[in-house]
């Protein structure tokens, strides 16, 4: 049996400031709306653009400035998988961007929040993306069809419909190490020999837990 795992952020950081957080500023390209269920279908376009929000100077391996959606990642990750060849992952480039009327102040105390600033004099960042999708076995999932749209045919499941374990359907699955699963958006699946190396380098902001299967 093949075992799954799901990357996700160890920590939100809603009430501590503890790490630093950005946001997506670019990126995506939205593209024509259904004229049925009025949905959009959003093109990923390249380099991701970020902005660092006020909080923390703190950078982790792992940063997830949009949701579970976009992962940027430090040079030690990317080091790490280039000497591993994982498959169905890529690494790409990322910009910053800072309000022009944000000016860094000589020092930072209490009235200055602590924040990254540009020009950035940090580890050098990688947008990391997967390059492999495969698909849901929606009945062995137990996952419940909420709707589809009779004109664009998008599908949208629940999700978290229950504690039933994920299987994906082995024939849509080409063997990489790093997957996503159409029926679960951007959520990034690695299979278990990912996930050892990853707890044995100890990436900070980082958690990866069993999922499901992949069949039968």
């Amino acid at each position: 049996m093949t075992k799954i795992y799901d990357l996700t952020p160890a920590t939100y950081n809603l009430y501590e400031d503890v790490l630093a957080e950005a946001s997506v500023v670019g990126t995506f390209v939205k593209g024509p709306a259904c004229s049925r269920c009025k949905e959009s279908q959003w093109e990923r376009i390249s380099p991701l653009v970020i902005e660092w929000e006020e909080g923390s100077d703190v950078i982790a391996d792992f940063t997830w400035p949009c949701g579970l959606d976009e992962r940027v990642v430090t040079q030690k990750v990317k080091d790490c998988l280039d000497n591993h060849g994982f498959i169905g992952v890529s690494l790409g480039p990322v910009e910053m961007f800072q309000n022009p009327k944000l000016k860094k102040p000589a020092r930072v105390g209490a009235r200055n929040k602590k924040r990254i600033w540009l020009p950035y004099e940090g580890p050098r960042l990688w947008d990391l993306s997967t390059t492999s999708w495969c698909n849901l076995d929606v009945q062995k999932s137990k996952r419940t069809l909420i709707k589809e749209c009779d004109i664009c045919h998008r599908k949208q499941y629940d999700v978290l419909d229950g504690a039933a374990p994920l299987v994906v359907d082995p024939k849509t699955w080409d063997g990489s190490e790093f997957f996503k699963i159409r029926e679960l958006g951007d959520l990034v699946f690695v299979l278990e020999k990912v996930k050892k190396v990853f707890e044995k380098a100890g990436f900070a902001n980082v958690k990866i837990e069993e999922r499901g299967r992949i069949g039968p």
